[in-house]
């Protein structure tokens, strides 16, 4: 059912701050940088290999990511699975007893289709399945 880790995502307090250490430090490519309006994050998606690591900053307070950092501070947040269908995926991994943290798949950061399995099913970790929707990297207009 899993091909492989999709990316890593860490939650930072403010990507433009962070960008520098990935960029030039590690000297990892930035694919870009998008808003996901429906979780109130900003993300910017960076190469690593055939994965990826999502920098993660939260745009709104009292939403989940912010409420994560505010509790635990800068970190690792999620590690994603991808998976050739994440709506089968996640029926499989229900039918295994462990719980979604939403009952369905919604779109996430680079188009991806994603849905979250909670912590306490995973030994503490937040665990994503991402489904591939489109081809990865910039369009021809610059934009994931």
């Amino acid at each position: 059912m899993f091909k492989g880790i999709d990316h890593i995502g860490i939650v930072v307090r403010d990507i433009t701050s962070a960008l520098p250490l990935f960029q030039e430090g590690m000297g990892l490519k930035l694919l870009g940088i998008e808003v996901i309006a429906e979780d109130n994050v900003k993300v910017a998606s960076l190469a690593i290999g055939e994965s990826r690591i999502e920098l993660i900053e939260p745009i709104k307070e009292g939403t989940p990511v912010f409420r994560f950092l505010e509790k635990r501070g800068e970190g690792v947040h999620h590690i994603a699975l991808r998976v050739e269908d994440a709506k089968e995926a996640i029926g499989r991994l229900k039918e295994a007893g462990l719980k979604p943290v939403e009952g369905r798949s919604q779109t996430g950061a680079m188009g991806m289709e994603v849905a979250f399995i909670h912590p306490r099913s995973c030994h503490g970790v937040l665990m994503e399945v991402c489904e591939e929707l489109k081809p990865r990297g910039k369009r021809e207009d610059g934009h994931l």
